[in-house]
C-alpha cells in the first residue's frame, strides 16, 4: 500500500465447506476526528467492531451495518488505539490506530 495513512488487510477465512475473502481498510491513520473502517464483504450481518485504548479498556462496541463505518474519535485524547473487527465471537482483524 503506497498511502501510509491507510491500513488495508485482506484475508481468507476457511470453515466447513466455506471460503470467505475479506478486505479491511482503516483510514486516515493517523487520524484526528473521524476514522473510516471499510469492509469489503457481501454479508455484514455478523460483523462488529470494538475500539480499545492503549490499556485495553473497551471504549466502543458497535455492529457493522454498512461497507463504510465512520468512527468518531474527536472526543478522544491523542494516543494509540486499537480497532478489533469480529465475526460472531471470532476475531478477524485488529488495527493499530494513532489519534493525533
Amino acid at each position: 500500500c503506497k498511502d501510509r495513512r491507510t491500513i488495508t488487510q485482506s484475508c481468507t477465512l476457511f470453515g466447513e465447506h466455506l471460503r470467505i475473502n475479506l478486505t479491511f481498510s482503516a483510514y486516515p491513520n493517523p487520524t484526528i476526528d473521524i476514522l473510516t473502517l471499510e469492509v469489503k464483504k457481501s454479508d455484514l450481518s455478523n460483523l462488529n467492531y470494538q475500539l480499545y485504548n492503549i490499556q485495553g479498556k473497551l471504549l466502543q462496541s458497535h455492529k457493522i451495518t454498512e461497507p463504510k463505518t465512520n468512527i468518531i474519535m474527536s472526543h478522544l485524547v491523542p494516543s494509540v488505539y486499537f480497532i478489533k473487527v469480529t465475526e460472531g465471537q471470532k476475531e478477524i482483524k485488529t488495527f493499530k490506530i494513532i489519534k493525533n
